[in-house]
Order: structure tokens, then C-alpha cells, then sequence
């Protein structure tokens, strides 16, 4: 191998090798992530407005996560709850019995005296029975209950505790109330302790409606009395969907004005948000429309017809949200409004920032890449990690949250040009070779059709 041969042969190493590193440089921005030294190496982190802004792809494939020095790391974006649900809690609430009387129907009017505290829970209860004169306070006899939710009246359930030695089988029929004068039915429920040679078995739960009034009376179906409760509690649970669905943000910032005619206005958003409704800010004091969106992707594509809803601004009272058939990415966004709005109405977004589950491995800071128009998505299998870690901390686990750091440029604005395509040499020698074939073979059928044309003496 001669020297020169060597020398091009080194070039082309370094060459490849170099290609291995624009993977590393090919993001405009980068924002610095700090890693706790104490956890499990599964992390979350979450999008914020000014990641979206820096972002070029719609499909969020500009999204990649680098070590100090350059090399990629698992990155993978994840439906997440927020926070873990908390598991269901179990609070003590007011209760009171009402006296009985078998002559009491469940629709039997009951007078109640009472007397709150400065909080608005009862303090005292007194009750008059129909046609009984006799005011009566909580009878020791047993009776119906009345359960005061307080403040707690988004409660999911109520735990009722009777005496150990007591067995029963009852029906129950629970009422409610707002106000302690109108009552509505709730639900129906049963409790039930059975015991034998030392064996019990219990259902003490009543389970309730989401919307359960404040004030709760329990009786039996039979119309018997109900002993007097040891202790009665509520169940309570913050659940992950009600986490999720605070997680939506409206951003005014990301939305500006692009063009506008007599009910048609036009407008670009600076980043890839997933928008699942628009909210409008009407201009004028009596507005009302009937609005249709639409969007599309980039100025090349086609406006796609997204939602449609009715808007309206009057004194103190306004609607001007339209939820969309399904989230979108789009840039570009169209507000047809019939009647023609007379002002332009500002136009914010509604969306569900994204979160991406990462693996640092035993760095103390990464680098989230930002911005990029050539970069590809890389397929991280971290469910598979995320299941793993589950199985041992819990169905409910979730990876601790970091928060995203300081914003320094990277490549700039040169990684959000299209880099142009390389000369596709394999497919050139390829046809360089078809054609050399082709043409060796034209020769040899021409040299042969020469050979048979030739004087036998020749």
C-alpha cells in the first residue's frame, strides 16, 4: 500500500468516525438536567413551554438525551399520571341517631333542631317525629342515622363499626340531603356479620354516588331500628385521572395572529403543543358565534376541520372553550366564526404537556437536545424498565420528577437547516457496474457475431 493510499484510506476512517459525532451535534438547543445521587436510574421529566418553542419536528422525534460528552442515552416519551393516586384514606365523621317509631315510613317528615359551630359542622340535633310532641335528643334505643359529611362530601364510601358481639343481616336505604328539610333517595346497600366456631364474616361498606349530598340518613329496609355505631368514616381517594386532567395548561404566549378577513382569522403556533381544545378571548361585551376550527400541520398542508361549538361573552357570564374531536400538533390553526365576529378574538391553546421517562445511568447531569430537522426517533424500550420497577415498588409506582435547567445553544439554527442528502455512491457503483456488464457482454456478442461471419479459409 503505497503512502497515498494510506492517506486516503485515514481520511475515510476519520470520516465515518466524525459521522458518528454530528448524532451528538445535530440539536440547535440543550438544556442541562441535574441528577439526584440517591434513586432507583428511572426518571421523569416534563416538558415546558419554552421546550416546545425550541422544537422543530411536530412528532417531537427532535427530542434526544446526551451524557457530558456526547454519547445518547434511553429517552422515551410516556403516559404518565402526574403523581402516584393516593391510596384511599379513611376519615371519622359526625353522626347522630334520630329516634324510632315503626309507625315512621321513609317518606316521614322529620324536624330537625340543630346547632352548628363556626366551622358549619352540627354541634347538637334535636328531632320532632311527625305528630309526636315530644322532643326527643339522641335516643340510646337505636334508630335511624344521620351522617354529616362536612366537607367531605366527595367521599366514595362510609365504614360503619357496630359492637363486636352483635350479628346482622339488614337491608339498608340511604337518603340525602342538602339542607335537612328535602330528601332524595341515594342508593341502597347491606350490611351483614356472620359468625361461627370463631370464623366472621363481615360487609360493612356502603359504597356511595359521586355526587352524594352533604347530609346522609340511614334505615333499615324492614323498618327495625338501627343500634347506635361505634364509629362511622368516610373513605376518601385522589385518584390519578382527577391528577391528570390538571395537568391540561392554556398558553397564551404560543398562539400569535398570522392573517384575518370578515369571519375567518387565521393563527401560527411556536411549538408542536398536543391541543385537545381552544379557548378563545372574545373582544366584545356581547358576543355570540358559532365557531368552527380547523388546523394543519405547515403552510404546505391541506386545513383540516377539527371541532365546532357555540361561543358567547355576556356581562359576567362567557363560554369559549371548543374541545377538539382529538389532540393535534399542528402549527397552524383556523377560527371561522358565523355570525362574522367585528373583532379579532385571541386565541389560546389547550394541551397536555409531555412527559419522557429517562435513563441516566451514573451521571449527575445530562443534557435534554432540543431542535433539530434531520434527527430520528430512537425506540428506548423503558416500559420494559418501568414494569421491572413496578413489580417490585408497586403497580402505582412512579419515577421521581426532575426539572428541567438553564437553556445554552448547542448547533444554533444551523441544525434546523435540512442537511443536504450525501452522494449516494452505492447506488452510482451499482449502476456503474450494470452498465459495464452490459456493455462487456455487447462486446463479446458483437466479437462472436464477427468470429461466424469470417471465410472458412480465413
Amino acid at each position: 500500500m503505497t503512502r497515498d493510499t494510506r492517506t486516503r484510506a485515514g481520511w475515510f476512517f476519520l470520516g465515518l468516525l466524525c459521522s458518528g459525532c454530528v448524532i451528538a451535534s445535530e440539536f440547535a438547543w440543550q438544556r442541562r438536567v441535574s441528577i439526584p445521587t440517591t434513586g432507583q436510574g428511572l426518571y421523569r421529566l416534563v416538558l415546558d413551554e419554552q421546550a416546545y418553542l425550541r422544537l422543530h419536528q411536530n412528532d417531537l422525534t427532535d427530542v434526544a438525551l446526551f451524557d457530558p460528552v456526547g454519547n445518547a442515552l434511553p429517552l422515551a416519551r410516556v403516559n404518565l399520571p402526574l403523581a402516584s393516586p393516593e391510596r384511599p384514606g379513611w376519615y371519622p365523621v359526625d353522626w347522630f341517631v334520630l329516634p324510632f317509631a315503626s309507625e315512621t315510613s321513609m317518606t316521614s317528615d322529620v324536624q330537625v333542631y340543630v346547632e352548628r359551630g363556626q366551622d358549619g359542622r352540627l354541634r347538637r340535633l334535636e328531632t320532632h317525629l311527625q305528630n309526636d310532641a315530644t322532643s326527643k335528643g339522641n335516643s340510646g334505643d337505636g334508630g335511624d342515622w344521620l351522617v354529616d359529611l362536612g366537607e367531605r362530601a366527595q367521599a366514595q364510601a362510609l365504614r360503619l363499626q357496630l359492637p363486636a358481639a352483635l350479628s346482622f343481616d339488614w337491608r339498608l336505604r340511604v337518603q340525602g340531603s342538602d339542607d335537612l328539610l328535602n330528601w332524595r333517595w341515594v342508593t341502597d346497600a347491606g350490611l351483614l356479620r356472620l359468625q361461627r366456631e370463631g370464623l366472621s364474616l363481615e360487609q360493612n361498606r356502603v359504597s356511595l354516588p359521586p355526587t352524594a349530598p352533604r347530609y346522609l340518613r340511614l334505615q333499615r329496609a324492614d323498618g327495625g331500628p338501627l343500634p347506635e355505631p361505634s364509629k362511622i368514616e368516610v373513605e376518601i381517594c385522589h385518584c390519578a385521572p382527577e391528577q391528570a386532567s390538571q395537568q391540561h395548561r392554556a398558553s397564551p404566549q404560543s398562539v400569535e395572529a398570522k392573517a384575518q378577513q370578515a369571519g375567518r382569522f387565521e393563527f401560527l403556533s411556536a411549538g408542536p403543543f398536543a391541543v385537545d381544545a381552544v379557548l378563545l378571548d372574545l373582544q366584545g361585551s356581547a358576543d355570540l358565534a358559532t365557531v368552527r376550527v380547523f388546523s394543519r400541520a405547515d403552510t404546505a398542508g391541506e386545513w383540516r376541520w377539527r371541532g365546532e361549538g357555540t361561543v358567547f361573552r355576556l356581562a359576567e357570564t362567557a363560554n369559549t372553550r371548543i374541545a377538539l374531536l382529538q389532540a393535534v400538533r399542528d402549527r397552524e390553526w383556523r377560527i371561522e366564526t358565523a355570525p362574522p365576529l367585528a373583532q379579532s378574538p385571541g386565541l389560546n391553546l389547550h394541551y397536555l404537556p409531555d412527559q419522557f421517562l429517562l435513563m441516566p445511568g451514573a451521571d449527575t447531569e445530562v443534557l435534554l437536545a432540543l431542535g433539530s430537522a434531520e434527527s430520528q426517533e430512537q425506540n428506548y424500550p423503558l416500559d420494559v424498565a418501568l414494569a421491572e420497577m413496578r413489580s417490585r415498588q408497586g403497580k402505582d409506582w412512579l419515577p421521581p420528577m426532575l426539572a428541567l435547567g438553564a437553556e445554552t445553544v448547542r448547533s444554533g439554527d444551523a441544525a434546523l437547516r435540512p442537511v443536504a442528502q450525501p452522494l449516494p455512491w452505492k447506488r452510482l457503483l451499482l449502476w456503474a457496474v450494470l452498465v459495464v456488464g452490459v456493455a462487456t457482454v455487447v462486446v463479446m456478442i458483437r466479437q462472436l457475431l464477427r468470429s461466424n461471419n469470417l471465410p472458412p479459409n480465413a
